[in-house]
């Protein structure tokens, strides 16, 4: 992924919402079970061998219904194919582990959580990667399969969705229509919708951060104004954090309805949505 696309995702998935809808679509048996209510972001950065700094992209903390023991969700977002993905995530997962022993943050009888990781890809190839620790070391001799180190991960192929996780109103599917058909029409289309799924309040936040997804997404796709210049959105002065007051602009300028839609029709020869807040 681009650096700023890059970048976009983690806002998008720092959002509990989004990670509700991400697990709920790939891994429902397990969304059954985890309360989204009580979730906590965890610190990503673990300091490795040689004092070398290890980054997962991002870690949650998600407790279990009516319960004081929790799991660890991990999220790694990829744009390029990674063979040996599988031993990425086992690294990420002993730091972890680590990390989580450091600050005695265990479970019943001081065991250690359960880790999911969920890698959300959004490649032009489809991913061929082992999804399995085991799968990428030499098998044993015949009886002694039990010292293979297996760890499983989901992997989202954004681009490689079925018309089922397309035809959806979920974070995963609004993400794998854009990724999958990058046009001014579907930019549009989503936005819509994206404001029809997360109204209110309670939303504001995944609103605004989607808005920077696609932000992020549109520069990485190449779109441009008439006549060329900078994406579809521009870059303006002001900070890139994402502000509280109503009618600020995300990246801090004030800016009213007919302003916005106007950059969009100017942006893409369009009628524009409304804002995504």
């Amino acid at each position: 992924m681009r650096r700023k696309h890059d970048e976009t995702y983690k806002l998008l998935f720092s959002q509990p919402p989004a990670v509700e809808d991400l697990v709920g679509e790939c891994l429902p048996l397990w969304a059954h079970h985890l309360d989204f209510g009580a979730m906590e972001k965890l610190t990503s950065e673990q300091i490795g061998p040689g004092l070398t700094r290890r980054h997962a992209d991002l870690l949650w903390r998600i407790r279990y219904r009516n319960s004081e023991r929790f799991v660890v969700l991990l999220l790694e977002f990829q744009s390029e194919l990674d063979r040996h993905m599988a031993s990425r995530i086992l690294e990420y997962t002993a730091l972890g582990y680590r990390d989580l022993l450091r600050h005695g943050m265990t479970v019943s009888g001081g065991r250690l959580p359960i880790l999911i990781a969920i890698v959300i890809y959004n490649g032009r190839r489809r991913w061929v990667g082992a999804r399995n620790m085991a799968d990428v070391i030499d098998p044993p001799p015949a009886g002694l399969s039990e010292w293979l180190v297996r760890q499983r991960h989901f992997v989202l192929d954004l681009r490689a969705g079925d018309d089922q996780t397309l035809s959806g109103s979920s974070v995963v599917s609004f993400l794998a229509r854009l990724e999958r058909t990058p046009t001014v029409e579907t930019v549009l289309q989503v936005a819509e919708e994206v404001l029809k799924s997360y109204p209110g309040a309670r939303f504001a936040e995944l609103r605004r951060a989607f808005r920077e997804w696609i932000v992020g997404a549109a520069e990485a796709w190449g779109f441009r104004r008439r006549g060329g210049g900078v994406g579809i959105r521009g870059k303006r002065s002001g900070g890139d954090q994402l502000t509280q007051g109503g009618g600020t602009d995300v990246r801090g300028n004030r800016r009213n309805e007919e302003g916005d839609a106007r950059e969009l029709r100017e942006a893409e020869g369009e009628g524009a949505p409304r804002r995504l807040r």
